[in-house]
């Protein structure tokens, strides 16, 4: 069963080597790499070509700069495989990553595997599920429940997955969004009936100071687009009664955490909390707890903060 490795590249010169070896050498060999050049203006795309030369399961696609939104879907729409996973061109995988997961996928009949995630800096940190295990598609969406937790950070992420090709037929990566793995996340989740996860951590998430989860784009204000993303959640879920309650939990800390925390201007902020009173008072069927905490907020924010921690972001 042939699997489409989908590679978004952009300005990625240091580390694309690197991403794509670890795919070449793959214990398992039915594979396709697709790496679709996102308007790089170092030399990137050269690289690209130079290794497609050297390696006769490499497609090359180049694109006028559009996002990593819009180059998965590129890659999605080239896609020749039965299955599909995502590999960010900084990072990198264990050799039996493709193996592995599609093992654990037919050997359960599963449209998705996931593993866990080693998260490569200056000290390495593992992220990772607590066990190997089939789980079905609410357990995988409770893991969302709390932000926080690694399980959350396991199953959002996109690349270290392996997904049935199906599971794409009518989802496409959002355009122009930061986050667009927040807005995936859980329409392909409500089409997995099963879900594989694995605790062991065979990607590699390579953390850079320049890329939009470093410390120096934490005041850019596209990462309020997770916002849009948590919104979309709660009208998916809305059916499913306890997960469209956290859901809007979710999205009121989310909101919350970013007019205390985010180190945005005033009209950001005003803007911030006009949008916190509209999906307030906008739901209706939230528990009383929630209504209570998060009313709070609204109307003594110094009290909710005395009241309850709030994290950094």
């Amino acid at each position: 069963m042939l699997i489409s490795v989908i590679i978004p590249v952009f300005n990625v010169s240091g580390y694309l080597a690197r991403c794509v070896e670890s795919v070449c050498n793959q214990t398992y060999k039915d594979i396709e790499i697709i790496l679709v050049d996102d308007g790089s203006t170092d030399n990137s795309l050269d690289i690209c070509n130079q290794m497609q030369k050297k390696y006769s399961t490499i497609r090359v696609f180049h694109k006028e700069n559009g996002g990593l939104s819009s180059a998965r879907n590129m890659g999605l729409d080239n896609a020749r495989g039965e299955y599909i996973c995502f590999i960010d061109s900084d990072d990198w995988i264990e050799p039996d990553f493709c193996s592995y997961l599609v093992d654990m996928a037919t050997g359960f009949d599963s449209k998705l595997s996931i593993c866990s995630i080693s998260k490569d800096s200056t000290k390495t940190e593992i992220i990772a599920y607590h066990e190997e295990k089939c789980i079905s598609q609410i357990e995988a969406l409770h893991f969302l429940d709390t932000r926080e937790s690694m399980e959350y950070l396991c199953t959002v992420i996109s690349c270290n997955k392996l997904y049935h090709k199906s599971l794409f037929k009518d989802i496409r990566y959002p355009d122009n969004k930061w986050h667009e793995d927040e807005f995936v996340i859980v329409p392909v989740l409500l089409q997995s009936a099963k879900i594989c996860i694995t605790d062991r951590p065979m990607y590699h998430y390579v953390c850079r100071e320049d890329s939009i989860t470093g410390e120096s784009a934490r005041t850019d204000i596209r990462h309020l687009d997770v916002i849009d993303a948590y919104e979309n959640r709660m009208c998916s879920l809305s059916e499913y009664g306890d997960l469209f309650c956290i859901a809007w939990r979710n999205c009121m800390l989310c909101i919350i955490e970013y007019i205390e925390k985010g180190n945005f201007d005033k009209h950001v902020i005003l803007n911030l909390k006009k949008r916190y009173r509209n999906i307030f008072l906008k739901y209706k069927n939230i528990p009383v707890r929630y209504k209570v905490k998060y009313g709070l907020y609204l109307i003594f924010p110094r009290l909710y903060k005395a009241v309850f921690y709030i994290r950094n972001i």
